[in-house]
């Protein structure tokens, strides 16, 4: 999770895997699907900022794959 340089979030966008809304976790290689109890913003741009703001969350989380392997070196 490169955090040196966060441009990379600007290449981070509200998808869709099947026809659910997404967004894409390349570090662990798989979508991340949005709640369905979670309303969405009409403007691709608010949509985006979500997609962001979801992906941080879980790439911070005890969820995400990555989190136990960076543990297991210390």
């Amino acid at each position: 999770m490169g955090w040196d340089d966060l441009n990379w979030l600007e290449d981070v966008h509200m998808g869709y895997e099947g026809d659910k809304p997404a967004v894409f976790d390349r570090n662990a290689n798989g979508w991340i699907t949005v709640p369905a109890k979670m309303k969405l913003p009409k403007g691709q741009q608010e949509r985006d900022m979500l997609a962001r703001e979801l992906l941080i969350k879980f790439q911070m989380s005890s969820s995400h794959p990555l989190v136990a392997p960076k543990e297991n070196l210390r």
